[in-house]
């Protein structure tokens, strides 16, 4: 079981589906199953298996790991109530499923007899579509459990599309997939899964705990299967199922609510954070032909002419990191059993008296690596994808960040699916990239970028008006940083990338921001690049409330030592998952 922490106004749905358009819900936490209910486990609580798949898929997978299918609601709802009598630290006085006074079973599901759901009882359940949903989130919106790709959707999902599924027309062993943002397997194809909700055309209701429809004789399935081709996998898709009726493409994930002081452990901290995806791009430097604030080569930013920059797909955070954000993972991280040690506890914005939802501040850029190292193993519950190690060779994940020397030349494994800040092309990209939008943008190769001159998202330049609706500073702010998200996004739906606070990025500071691309130089073109190969500064990017518009623009490089703390600096997050 994974702990999903309780959500407060949490968006779920999508605009292109007509019968799930996006709607706000609250849910109290939350244990959801890691992997679909197997053969094996159902055996064991049943004493029967119904599946229609036996067998080993391919030779070298276990049959009794399969996913259970071929069970209609009526009997997922008897297994519920069976697995918790089962469990000694639950038992039948929390079986959640009650019909006529007694506690929903085998017999009454036979008899289709419509069961009572206590939410107050503690024993295992079917989701409701809303937890079931933003479980499949995973922290994410990515149109699948896991991905946002098309073509990455094989290394997530067992279905069905000519030249792209992989299912060969069968289920398969459960956790043989990468899983999503929770750590959870299988949300996305290999078998539909029911939910609790009764079904309906219109859009759920949202709101607090939402638990569907008052009437109606379908019941709600998500995921989509073996069968199905990827837009039966997307994680907003719904349908509707007969309660009575049983498919070999259906089987289920059971949830829970956690005790409270003992028995199942405690949700771990809400650790929410959302992520935009932003795709590769290859961006090819030009000098600009229309004023700068200053003359320096600091005003030009990364993409400089003639420089070719060939950057991977990747995510970056919405917004800065909050101190509720960071404080949560903090408090977590420095616990015996974690064991990350921080040089500095950080603030509530700009003097430590502001609100949560303000960012973070007062943290060094070693403090930013250790905690996005501790983030990435609290999330995904093992430090196996911490992106920050100690050298090349030696892969010791950096845990201390008073270790100065070992922080100072951190090695970033790229090939970790962690968190981790933005190299400074990274940034500087996703500040100024455009889409098709000519409005105060200047074409670098095939993309069209902001200009240098202007804050991210802004219509003109640094000193008229634009630069206010974008981004908190020194003529704006009134002395003091601002809640995240509350001024104008930029083209990808990023806040705050002019203003607020400077955000730290990996890279080691050079005057010239090519000084080093023979390291990441493949077939003519610089590749991911990360920095100067050595010097003792860090990037630093995007202005702040208590620096000038000009600072706030999107060709300004700036960069701090990595030990140093201020109230007018902080950090976003990136993502390669």
């Amino acid at each position: 079981m994974k702990s999903i922490a309780a959500v407060t106004d949490g968006t779920v749905g999508y605009t292109g589906i007509t019968d799930n358009q996006p709607h706000t819900v609250s849910l109290t936490a939350y244990l959801i199953g890691e992997t679909e209910v197997t053969q094996e486990l159902w055996q064991a609580v049943m004493s029967t298996n119904p599946s229609g798949f036996n067998g080993s898929p391919d030779g070298t997978e276990v049959q009794e790991k399969r996913p259970v299918e071929n069970i209609n609601w009526f009997k997922c709802i008897a297994f519920c109530n069976e697995l918790t009598k089962k469990v000694a630290e639950l038992g039948e006085s929390q079986c959640v499923y009650t019909v006529e006074g007694h506690p929903y079973g085998e017999a009454d599901a036979t008899a289709k007899k419509i069961p009572v759901m206590d939410m107050s009882k503690k024993g295992f359940r079917l989701p409701t579509e809303a937890e079931w949903e933003w479980a499949a989130k995973g922290g994410t919106d990515d149109k699948w459990a896991g991905t946002n790709v098309e073509s990455e959707l094989v290394n997530y999902a067992w279905y069905n599309h000519t030249g792209e599924g992989n299912a060969n027309g069968k289920t398969h062993e459960v956790k043989k997939k990468q899983p999503n943002g929770y750590g959870l397997y299988d949300m996305s194809g290999n078998v539909w899964e029911w939910c609790w909700d009764r079904y309906s055309l219109a859009t759920p209701t949202g709101g607090q705990d939402p638990i569907g429809a008052d009437s109606g004789t379908k019941r709600v399935r998500h995921g989509g299967c073996w069968a199905n081709p990827a837009i039966g996998l997307a994680r907003t898709y719904r349908m509707g199922g007969d309660s009575d009726s049983s498919y070999n493409s259906v089987g289920l994930r059971v949830a829970l609510r956690p005790e409270s002081g003992g028995g199942t452990p405690p949700a771990p901290p809400e650790i929410v954070y959302e992520f935009v995806d932003i795709q590769g791009a290859t961006i090819t430097g030009v000098d600009p032909d229309y004023t700068l604030p200053g003359t320096g080569a600091h005003w030009k930013g990364v993409f400089i002419k003639d420089r070719k920059v060939k950057l991977s797909p990747y995510k970056l955070g919405k917004t800065e990191v909050t101190y509720k954000l960071w404080k949560e993972v903090y408090d977590e991280a420095v616990k015996p059993e974690h064991g990350y040690v921080f040089a500095n506890a950080g603030q509530k914005g700009s003097s430590g008296s502001g609100t949560d939802d303000e960012p973070v501040t007062t943290i060094s850029w070693r403090d930013c690596i250790v905690w996005c190292n501790a983030y990435t193993q609290i999330k995904l519950g093992s430090d196996e994808q911490c992106v920050y190690r100690k050298s090349k060779t030696d892969s010791t994940v950096l845990k201390n960040a008073t270790d100065t020397a070992a922080c100072d030349t951190a090695y970033a494994d790229m090939s970790k699916k962690g968190f981790r800040l933005p190299t400074e092309a990274e940034w500087e990209y996703a500040a100024r990239w455009q889409g098709s939008n000519n409005t105060n943008a200047a074409q670098y190769g095939d993309v069209r970028l902001t200009k240098l001159n202007s804050a991210s998202g802004a219509k003109d330049k640094w000193d008229t008006a634009e630069t206010g609706e974008v981004a908190w500073y020194r003529d704006n702010a009134g002395g003091k940083t601002h809640p995240v998200g509350k001024k104008r996004a930029n083209a990808l739906g990023l806040h705050d990338m002019s203003g607020n606070v400077w955000e730290w990025c990996f890279d080691r500071h050079d005057n010239n921001p090519a000084s080093n691309d023979a390291a990441y130089t493949e077939a003519g073109i610089v590749t991911d690049p990360q920095g100067a190969a050595s010097g003792s500064s860090r990037v630093r990017r995007g202005g702040s409330w208590g620096y000038n518009a000009y600072d706030c623009t999107g060709g300004k490089r700036d960069y701090f030592s990595p030990g140093i703390t201020d109230g007018n600096l902080g950090f976003r997050l990136a993502w390669c998952p």
